[in-house]
């Protein structure tokens, strides 16, 4: 056998290419295509949602816009130190043309948590869901005040 025989371009094959650099062009253009447009697969499995964090002195507003959800496909847990919002849905849509019975079935899920600056009082967290606006009021412990104490 020889050394010819075993290298790739070299067998003559009906509806192959013979050119080395044909065949690593057919391995590149499959690459080159997601390059071309890199944040169209991204866009395919989804985006998190836009989340704003707004700080004042006695409260922490969070706002995050989560289209498409409904209140009841939203979750808020809360303790002293983060934050963690859920949404999550699942939509099946069936149709009948043709003769032909058609089932499109999707979901979107979203976790987001969020390390809080300061320690909340999680009795009195509040949050709305309007539009597709999500809104949580996050109320800040009231620092402890130190008083000087004069001794007798």
């Amino acid at each position: 056998m020889a050394f010819r025989d075993i290298i790739p371009w070299s067998k003559r094959r009906s509806g192959a290419g013979t050119d080395p650099f044909e065949l690593m062009r057919g391995a590149v253009e499959p690459m080159e295509h997601l390059f071309e447009k890199p944040w169209a697969l991204a866009g395919k499995l989804g985006r998190m949602p836009e989340v704003e964090v707004e700080e004042k002195p006695a409260e922490i507003t969070v706002s995050a816009k989560l289209p498409g959800m409904k209140r009841e496909d939203i979750k808020v847990e809360v303790t002293e130190n983060t934050l963690t919002i859920r949404a999550e849905q699942a939509r099946s849509q069936e149709q009948r043309r043709h003769g032909m019975f058609q089932r499109r079935e999707s979901s979107q899920s979203y976790v987001r948590r969020f390390s809080l600056p300061a320690p909340i009082r999680t009795a009195e967290v509040k949050a709305a869901f309007k539009g597709d606006v999500l809104e949580i009021h996050l109320p800040r412990v009231t620092q402890a005040q130190v008083r000087r104490i004069d001794i007798e």
